[in-house]
């Protein structure tokens, strides 16, 4: 353990959980708990609802899911000692008014639950709908840890700023609520979609937020594919006077290693590679294909190769997500097929590696059309009937 006028060493998880796999993403919790043991952290920080994947949905209106979950932090708890570990979970309203949940970033150290705090700003616009299903927080307090004061917050907490991408409705900051309680240093858990742009807005979100409060940021992101959603990492630690000083990978399960009192004064910035917009989309459909196939249970893909642009794009990506040797491509001819177009997906398939078949379908094609003959009568052959090998 470290404790330096008040200096955290952290390590930022950027886990890839998967919806609903508890034992799983209870494995990756504790892959990177150990890691930051190992490299002799202070404290390790993972994602908001990275116990159970995010977003849950309906999952969240079962029982069983929320005891399940409550079973399995309180295992992660009694894993802990003396280096502190905060996970994003769920947790019972047991007030008894409003919602049941409430979407949590709880504290575990030497073997027991330290402290948790709820999300206040509940996001009901673009892909969330975190309203149908959690009490937002009334109170947010910072909690006294190795000489610091973490004003510990989630995801949208931090966007209640006239920078974020949406026009905020909340009406207050929850950082600065947590700034006037004497916090002095920030952590902001979260579940962040990509979207063409939001990298870079998130940057100068949380550049903001740490400059104009006057206090570090330590940001961890989700990472990974859940069904249409991809997030991108991107964790940061964020200095009030020289803005992100560190920040992880892309769309990579990559974790941070961040002493606040060093890297406060160090030069230059330590950070990742940049990717330009046309980088982050291509590495973005790779994650998402990637952990749709795997998280499903899948081992491969089959593609329909036509020749054209978009089959060669999608083949490109899907050998990019999965490797040449699990992607196969099909041709599927008839009559109407020209020679350059099955030249060119065999060309293709060469070119990436991958197994390539052609599966002629004239006789098939010719059954539909013969079923559909009274419809055509008296009418002259058009693009119709070149339409149906489709």
């Amino acid at each position: 353990m470290h404790k330096e006028n008040g200096c955290v060493k952290c390590l930022l998880a950027q886990v890839n959980p998967t919806i609903g796999d508890f034992g799983g993403n209870v494995a990756k919790i504790m892959e990177a708990y150990g890691q930051g043991i190992r490299a002799g952290a202070d404290l390790v920080i993972c994602p908001e609802m990275v116990l159970t994947g995010y977003p849950p949905r309906d999952l969240l209106l079962k029982s069983h899911f929320l005891e399940e979950c409550l079973h399995h932090l309180q295992s992660i708890a009694e894993q802990t000692g003396p280096v502190g570990l905060i996970v994003g979970t769920l947790d019972r309203n047991a007030s008894g008014a409003g919602r049941p949940l409430y979407n949590a970033a709880v504290l575990l150290q030497k073997g027991k639950i330290i402290a948790k705090r709820y999300k206040t700003c509940l996001p009901t616009y673009d892909v969330f709908e975190e309203d149908r299903y959690f009490e937002p927080a009334r109170d947010n307090t910072p909690i006294a840890y190795m000489g610091e004061h973490l004003g510990l917050t989630i995801c949208e907490d931090a966007w209640s700023h006239p920078l974020a991408i949406h026009e905020s409705h909340y009406g207050h900051n929850p950082l600065k609520k947590l700034k006037d309680q004497g916090a002095s240093l920030l952590i902001n858990i979260a579940a962040s979609p990509w979207q063409v742009g939001k990298v870079a807005v998130r940057q100068r979100l949380f550049e903001a937020q740490s400059s104009e409060l006057g206090l570090p940021v330590l940001y961890v992101n989700m990472v990974g594919g859940n069904d249409e959603l991809i997030f991108d990492g991107s964790g940061m630690f964020v200095d009030p006077n020289r803005g992100v000083v560190a920040q992880s990978s892309l769309f990579e399960a990559q974790h941070l290693w961040v002493d606040t009192q060093q890297q406060a004064t160090a030069s230059p910035p330590e950070g990742p590679d940049v990717l330009d917009e046309e980088g982050q989309i291509i590495k973005a459909l790779s994650l998402g294909i990637r952990d749709y196939v795997h998280k499903c249970g899948f081992q491969s893909v089959l593609l329909g190769l036509s020749g054209g642009i978009d089959s060669a794009l999608t083949a490109v990506i899907a050998v990019e997500a999965l490797g040449p040797e699990h992607v196969m491509g099909v041709a599927m001819p008839t009559r109407f097929s020209s020679e350059g177009s099955l030249t060119d997906a065999s060309k293709l398939a060469e070119t990436l590696g991958i197994r390539y078949e052609e599966i002629p379908i004239d006789p098939a094609f010719e059954v539909i059309k013969s079923s559909l003959s009274h419809l055509f009568a008296d009418k002259a052959e058009d693009v119709t009937e070149e339409n149906l090998q489709a």
